[in-house]
């Protein structure tokens, strides 16, 4: 009976990004640069950019101001066209996160892989996109209780995509339920595996302050991805074929 571990599947995850081909830092740098766009974007529309900087130039001048008051009174009008916009955009970005699930599950599994791959979630863009409107709205109304409550249903759905690209047939509200019936008792594991790469997190964030730029962000990525993946494979019995596996605590 095989045996597995949080230390397990990192290391299965690390085994795997060695591998793959293409190389899974090069995929990875695409996916920053396009998401990167969208969120320039987003800034410029919002008008935010242009907050930013009226806010550096006072702090500049040395002049004495409110904070809270300053962003109050300079918050720019968005109007309906931008709105819009800026609205699409979130759901892109949403879109492409789910992509990029969907490509780390394929990693995970040793699979052929390609570029084009972080766009796979618009290959059932219909459904992908139900699944981040009607999650959205689960979590935001269990946040209403408390924070608690919302924290706890973004773990019961949070396989949903991965069930998306492996049962094409299954319906949005489908994918949704079966996600929180194998995540059943699987919910503080996944909180601890993702709790366990903090520590790279507080690198990246110190780098980020001193030297100007996260780099790390591009080993994390796909670090986290595909170790969450090899997740969803293991509470799925995906990484076994003759008996279930047994998660060990170390």
């Amino acid at each position: 009976m095989p045996y597995y571990s949080l230390a397990s599947l990192k290391q299965q995850a690390k085994n795997t990004m060695k591998t793959t081909k293409p190389n899974v830092f090069v995929v990875t740098i695409i996916y920053f640069i396009i998401i990167m766009i969208l969120s320039n974007l987003t800034t410029r529309l919002s008008g935010i950019d242009r907050l930013y900087n009226e806010m550096f130039q006072y702090i500049a001048s040395g002049e004495s101001f409110d904070y809270f008051e300053f962003i109050y009174s300079h918050m720019p009008n968005v109007g309906a066209f931008a709105g819009l916009l800026i609205f699409i955009i979130a759901l892109m970005n949403s879109m492409l996160s789910a992509g990029y699930m969907g490509y780390c599950l394929k990693v995970s599994r040793g699979e052929q892989t390609r570029h084009m791959d972080i766009f796979r979630s618009f290959d059932h863009f219909g459904k992908a996109l139900g699944i981040v409107v009607l999650m959205g709205i689960y979590v935001f109304l269990w946040s209403l209780l408390l924070v608690i409550p919302g924290i706890i249903a973004a773990y019961r759905y949070s396989q949903a995509f991965y069930i998306m690209y492996d049962h094409p047939e299954y319906t949005v509200t489908q994918c949704l339920r079966e996600s929180s019936r194998i995540m059943n008792g699987w919910k503080w594991r996944l909180f601890i595996l993702e709790l366990s790469f903090i520590g790279w997190n507080i690198l990246n964030s110190l780098l980020a302050v001193f030297l100007g730029i996260g780099f790390l962000d591009i080993f994390i990525q796909p670090f986290f991805g595909i170790t969450r993946a090899n997740f969803y494979n293991f509470i799925t019995g995906g990484v076994q074929n003759d008996a279930p596996p047994v998660w060990e605590n170390y």
